[in-house]
């Protein structure tokens, strides 16, 4: 196994792919989409951003159930993701039937229960196994309809977040880009603090 690079340079990597990322994103998006997204297919490009710049670093995916673990000498970065959207579902004349994922307080509970769970990353059992934790991070995407009729929007939860503990800092990469007409995009890396 090759000698690890340092934490410090592992989170200027992860950040230089995540900007890479949305870029592709907002790319793709005109082809591709919104309704064909997830988080599974955003960590995807993620995950090929940060390999295909960087040979000498290692992305564990859903290692320990933490969606990515970036090894690191002097302990590794912890990433878990959210990608929120809310997409119609329809019937065989495509009728709409409904809508699968909305903004509200289920959604946003999902959000506190990751923060905390980065919270306690350098508590886990798993910890030890990469040399302790370093860094973590939340990756948050959302979309949100321009044009919704529905209460709410994921911005009016994610759009005010602003730094204080756990949140230590916050980068944004996109924020209410439009993609597709009746959609904007946001994306976020904020860095939470580990106990």
């Amino acid at each position: 196994m090759p000698r690890r690079i340092g934490a410090k340079e592992v989170r200027s990597r992860l950040t230089g792919a995540l900007r890479s990322t949305c870029e592709e994103f907002l790319a793709e998006v005109k082809h591709l989409p919104i309704d064909h997204w997830n988080e599974s297919v955003f960590r995807f490009c993620l995950v090929r951003q940060l390999l295909a710049r960087n040979s000498n670093i290692e992305c564990w995916t859903e290692w320990n159930r933490v969606d990515l673990v970036l090894p690191a000498s002097g302990g590794a970065v912890s990433v878990e993701m959210k990608f929120f959207t809310t997409l119609p579902t329809l019937d065989n004349e495509g009728k709409l039937l409904g809508w699968k994922g909305a903004p509200g307080r289920k959604n946003f509970a999902e959000y506190q229960d990751v923060v905390a769970k980065l919270r306690r990353a350098r508590n886990e059992p798993w910890a030890m196994d990469c040399s302790g934790v370093s860094t973590c991070f939340l990756v948050l995407a959302y979309a949100d309809r321009k044009r919704s009729k529905r209460a709410g929007t994921y911005g009016a939860y994610y759009d005010s977040i602003r730094t204080k503990t756990p949140v230590v800092s916050i980068r944004t990469f996109a924020d209410h880009v439009a993609i597709g007409g009746e959609n904007e995009f946001t994306c976020k890396l904020l860095e939470v603090k580990a106990k």
